[in-house]
C-alpha cells in the first residue's frame, strides 16, 4: 500500500510540473508586419517573377517556379479564406490554374499557397524545346487575398474572373 502511494504521489508531482513547464506562444511573434488580422481584409498586389528556378527540363518537359513572399497570407486566410492568382497576359488577367495547348505545345500554369507565400508554377512541353526559364522573367501575377468575412459577403462573386473580382472588392488598377 505504501509503494502505491508514494507512486501516486510521485505521478501526481511529474504531472503537475510537466503541465506547469508549458506556456502559452506568444503568437503576435509569428504574425507578419502589416494590419493582416483584420476581419475585413481584402489584399490585393503585383508580383514581377524575375526569379525561376528549374525543376524539370530534359529539351520537351519543363517545370519552372517562382516563389513570391508575401505576409497578407495568413493562417486564418488559409484555413477559411480565400486567395486567387492572376496572370497578366497582355492586357488581361487570366485565372490561374490555366492551361493552353497547340501543334507541338502545351503550358500549365499554377499556383500553390503557404503561409506568407504563394509559389507560381510553369509546366509545358514542346516538340521544338521549350524555351529556358529566363524567358519568363518579368512576367507579371496578382495575388488576391480575401478574409473569409469579405468572401462570404460576396457569395454570388465569380473569382476566376478578375474583373469581376475588381469590380466586386474595388480593387485599384495598380
Amino acid at each position: 500500500m505504501k509503494k502505491r502511494i508514494t507512486l501516486l504521489t510521485a505521478l501526481l508531482l511529474t504531472t503537475t510540473i510537466f503541465l506547469n513547464s508549458c506556456k502559452k506562444d506568444d503568437d503576435t511573434a509569428y504574425q507578419p508586419a502589416g494590419n493582416y488580422g483584420n476581419a475585413n481584409l481584402i489584399s490585393s498586389q503585383n508580383f514581377v517573377l524575375n526569379d525561376w528556378t528549374v525543376v524539370w527540363n530534359d529539351g520537351s518537359n519543363y517545370i519552372y517556379t517562382s516563389t513570391i513572399a508575401w505576409p497578407a497570407i495568413t493562417q486564418d486566410i488559409l484555413d477559411h479564406g480565400i486567395i486567387m492568382a492572376y496572370w497578366k497576359s497582355s492586357d488581361q488577367w487570366i485565372a490561374l490554374p490555366y492551361s493552353y495547348s497547340a501543334n507541338g505545345f502545351s503550358d500549365s500554369r499554377s499556383f500553390v499557397v503557404g503561409l506568407g507565400n504563394v509559389k507560381i508554377e510553369l509546366m509545358g512541353f514542346s516538340s521544338t524545346g521549350p524555351n529556358p526559364a529566363s524567358y519568363y522573367v518579368g512576367e507579371i501575377v496578382r495575388i488576391v487575398a480575401v478574409s473569409a468575412t469579405v468572401a462570404a459577403a460576396h457569395p454570388n462573386t465569380n473569382w476566376s474572373n478578375y474583373n469581376e473580382v475588381q469590380q466586386v472588392l474595388q480593387l485599384s488598377n495598380q
